[in-house]
């Protein structure tokens, strides 16, 4: 199971983005990439760790920011080609706007 449900019990589909994610994490920017994350999460129906290409599949978008993604605290570069979801990204925006 990953870090983000033992810990937490915090599940990609309990995270309403209708909305997206105003106000969550203080600039536009920041919450259209953690949005992207999520939306991700979703289509996959959990947190286990990714490829950059996987995401940029999804998305269908060769410039997603994942530096930013990692510097922000979303994403934790695993250094074996894939990443981890870090549990602020699940936390704050579940807080924010749980689905009801």
């Amino acid at each position: 199971m990953p870090i983000l449900e033992q810990i937490k019990g915090i599940r990609p589909e309990m995270i309403d983005l209708s909305d997206g994610l105003a106000d969550t994490f203080g600039k536009t920017e920041h919450e259209e990439l953690a949005e992207q994350l999520i939306r991700f999460a979703q289509h996959r129906g959990n947190w286990n760790d990714f490829r950059r290409s996987e995401l940029r599949a999804f998305l269908n978008d060769g410039e997603f920011y994942m530096d930013e993604a990692e510097q922000l605290g979303f994403v934790t570069n695993n250094d074996d080609g894939t990443y981890s979801y870090e549990i602020r990204l699940a936390v704050e925006a579940h807080n924010k706007h749980p689905k009801s």
